[in-house]
């Protein structure tokens, strides 16, 4: 069973769209992971482009917390980041970052599999802050670096994210965005 992800005709033809919808298809398919979705295909014409992967039965992280008071055990939440740390592993060593952890894009399988989902921000890890990155932030998961186009982004950044993501299942409340921080 196989699941195509198609670029919207609303958006075919809007350049930055049509990039990020590229981007996620590259990152994804130099992935392999038993933690990340699987990609088979990824097919890029100017009239349609299009992922070809995985099927994925079950629902997000962020829904299985709402579905369970809003928040869940720190064990139970460790135990469902650990493969999230795996895929981001297997990232970091192609020297890839997300830059998009969240509960919304970790999806937790019917079958008891946890997948990492949605690579649209993923690049590149960005060792000196000379090279611009496209300034895309989820409110709340997103360390400050992310909220600069020119900035030293890593591994870390992803850390930070999975962290924010802890802490929401953990305490069941959105984290402060990173700039409001002290």
């Amino acid at each position: 069973i196989v699941a195509i992800k198609i670029l919207n005709d609303e958006y075919n033809g809007n350049q930055q769209a049509e990039a990020r919808f590229i981007d996620e298809s590259k990152a994804v398919a130099m992935l392999s992971n038993k933690n990340i979705v699987n990609v088979f295909d990824v097919a890029i014409y100017p009239d349609i482009k299009y992922i070809v992967m995985e099927y994925l039965d079950g629902k997000s992280l962020k829904d299985y917390a709402e579905e369970n008071g809003g928040k869940i055990s720190p064990e139970e939440a460790a135990d469902l980041i650990m493969p999230v740390l795996d895929a981001l592993d297997a990232m970091h060593k192609k020297n890839m970052i997300h830059r998009d952890i969240a509960p919304d894009n970790i999806y937790i399988c019917n079958d008891g599999k946890i997948k990492l989902l949605d690579f649209g921000s993923a690049r590149i890890a960005v060792q000196d802050a000379e090279k611009s990155l496209s300034v895309m932030v989820k409110p709340g998961y997103a360390p400050k670096e992310q909220y600069a186009s020119r900035s030293k982004q890593g591994p870390w950044t992803d850390v930070y994210s999975v962290c924010a993501t802890l802490y929401r299942l953990i305490t069941g409340e959105a984290p402060v965005e990173s700039i409001e921080r002290d």
